[in-house]
């Protein structure tokens, strides 16, 4: 199978690690995991509103995370960004994101959405992207 990379990221590709097999993916996880809640263990969130929402997907019996973080005790209109978390579409979650999310929101002042969107090989292209 060949692909289509940007121009600029093309001479990259060779360098990027490349699997050889099957891939665990309750390993995988399970190793995210662990690194996530190491670099989340320190994370000041004390002047920060942070509220868990649950909205409907293109299925109205999916429900998908939506975690807002805002500054605290700020009113008024403010800068709104949209997060979506990494991983390849398998491994991220919201809690990824938490300690850079935090900081943007601070920094910039603006109200932060991080979405926890569904994670394949249990919810298949395009799950993720509905």
């Amino acid at each position: 199978m060949t692909y289509r990379f940007d121009p600029e990221l093309a001479a990259a590709i060779p360098f990027l690690p490349v699997s050889t097999g099957p891939v665990d993916i309750a390993a995988s996880r399970e190793m995210m995991a662990d690194v996530v809640d190491m670099m989340n263990k320190d994370v000041d969130v004390s002047d920060l509103e942070i509220e868990d929402h649950h909205i409907g997907g293109s299925n109205p019996t999916r429900e998908i995370l939506v975690r807002v973080y805002r500054p605290a005790g700020e009113s008024g209109p403010r800068p709104g960004i949209l997060d979506i978390h990494g991983g390849g579409f398998t491994v991220g979650t919201v809690e990824l994101q938490h300690g850079a999310v935090s900081q943007m929101a601070r920094e910039v002042g603006a109200v932060v959405a991080t979405v926890e969107y569904r994670l394949a090989p249990e919810h298949p292209y395009p799950a993720g992207l509905d």
